[in-house]
């Protein structure tokens, strides 16, 4: 089980650097079960729809990812921020140059890999 973050998310079922996409396909063909934060899907879409909008993929192809996420997100758990990511993601933006939905990502990773801190 390993902690996916959407930049992982994405190549699975966008094939915009054959090599991310081999690698990521990879890593989920080995993994039982996803860990992601809640903004996973939000993330996704967003980054979808950027691509539809930039001319990097079809209106069609950006239906087939959004499809896929969606019944991908049927699989997975999720980390929710609650206080204890709160307080990890605003103390990563303070150390470190990110914006506030990576730093939410990364506390919540954090969060899920550390259960004796709970």
């Amino acid at each position: 089980m390993k902690f996916w973050f959407s930049s992982a998310i994405v190549p699975l079922y966008l094939d915009q650097n054959p090599e991310q996409t081999r690698l990521a396909r990879l890593l989920f063909d080995d993994d039982e079960h996803l860990v992601v934060w809640s903004g996973t899907v939000i993330e996704c879409a967003s980054a979808f729809d950027r691509l539809r909008r930039t001319g990097g993929i079809t209106d069609s192809e950006q239906r087939d990812a959004t499809r896929n996420l969606l019944d991908l997100r049927a699989d997975w758990s999720k980390v929710v921020p609650g206080d204890r990511v709160q307080v990890r993601a605003t103390r990563a933006i303070t150390l470190h140059s990110l914006t506030a939905a990576d730093s939410l990502q990364l506390a919540a990773a954090l969060e899920w890999s550390e259960p004796e801190l709970n």
